[in-house]
């Protein structure tokens, strides 16, 4: 088969490999789409130690159809799908609460075990997801960007009735806003520096939007918002953008950290105490969460917004890196076609 493969940082290529072996309990899916992840630079440059084993076929936003499983699995084969990546041990604390994303042997498909930038990718039966038979292969490959944003809202609690901020105009910010409509949420601000996104996104859920690179965030917040924002997700990654986000959290907030952070973000613990507010980071999601988010593309959670921007063959993966990497051509999510 053909695959993506990093054998060590800044050491990829698209190479010919045998197609891998189906263990016990596992299916083997023939990848359809792969979603293109701000993640997987990460993998390509070195900069996740925590979690990459090399050599590592990278891919996490992938979409299929079952061609083998084993014999608990046999019903699967020929079924539309997508899945949940994680791979716990099922019998830690964090595991028996229904919790396998803070399992302490986790794995993850894509990051310590081979992903989807490949012909095939092996995934346990039980991760297995079956999708309606409406959601297109290119949409369902959002399934496990979706899950992200919803895990965060959820783990913090979000209320209808609260002032939201979301901070970052990637894939993930614009699909927390996204969800934060769905689920009701009225008073809703995006901040970025991508204007055609911001523009887009309002139109989609009549969210204000605020460009970084023109207006200060602080000002912007204070005149829409009235006050800070009962919650914010930050979904930039970027310890200064943390610092800020802090600083603008009102009263008895909750600042949900969203994103993969490689350094230390500097801000006053004192002014988080004396005004109740609460930090909490989220990772990943849960298996119920990507059920939901197949459910909800099923519903047309995501139906004519054309989130899916660029779609190049899987030998076309450099042209691909180059477009998401720097942005080029309105790009908001791209994937690769195997």
């Amino acid at each position: 088969m053909k695959a993506i493969l990093v054998k060590e940082p800044k050491s990829y290529h698209l190479v010919e490999m045998p197609k891998p072996h189906l263990g016990d309990g596992a299916v083997l899916v023939r990848v359809r789409y792969c979603g293109i992840c701000a993640s997987d630079f990460e993998i390509l440059y070195g900069l996740n130690e925590e979690e990459v084993v090399y050599p590592i076929i990278p891919g996490h936003e992938w979409s299929g159809e079952v061609v083998e499983a084993g014999k608990e699995f046999e019903a699967l084969v020929g079924k539309r799908v997508t899945g949940d990546n994680v791979v716990a041990c099922g019998k830690c604390l964090p595991c028996l609460r229904g919790h396998r994303n803070g399992c302490g042997q986790r794995r993850e498909i894509g990051f310590s075990l081979d992903g989807a930038y490949a012909d095939y990718v092996v995934v346990p039966g039980r991760n297995i997801i079956e999708l309606p038979a409406d959601v297109e292969f290119t949409t369902a490959v959002l399934a496990e960007p979706i899950a992200v944003p919803l895990h965060a809202l959820r783990l913090a609690r979000m209320e209808k009735d609260q002032k939201i901020l979301i901070v970052g105009d990637g894939p993930i910010g614009l699909l927390a806003i996204i969800l934060a409509r769905h689920l009701g949420a009225e008073d809703l601000m995006i901040a970025g520096h991508h204007q055609g996104r911001l523009d887009r996104v309002a139109k989609w859920t009549g969210a204000a939007t605020v460009n970084t690179h023109e207006s200060a965030l602080e000002d912007a917040v204070e005149k829409r918002l009235g006050s800070g924002p009962d919650l914010v997700l930050e979904t930039t990654g970027r310890p200064p953008v943390v610092s800020a986000s802090v600083r603008l959290l009102g009263p008895g907030g909750t600042l949900c950290l969203v994103g993969a952070y490689r350094d230390t973000a500097d801000f006053r613990p004192n002014d988080v105490v004396l005004y109740e507010q609460n930090i909490i980071g989220s990772l990943s999601y849960i298996h119920s969460e990507i059920e939901e988010s197949v459910r909800l593309l099923g519903q047309g959670l995501v139906e004519g917004m054309n989130i899916v921007t660029h779609v190049f063959p899987l030998e076309q993966y450099a042209r691909g890196f180059d477009v998401v990497e720097k942005r080029r051509d309105h790009v908001i999510k791209a994937c690769l076609e195997t």
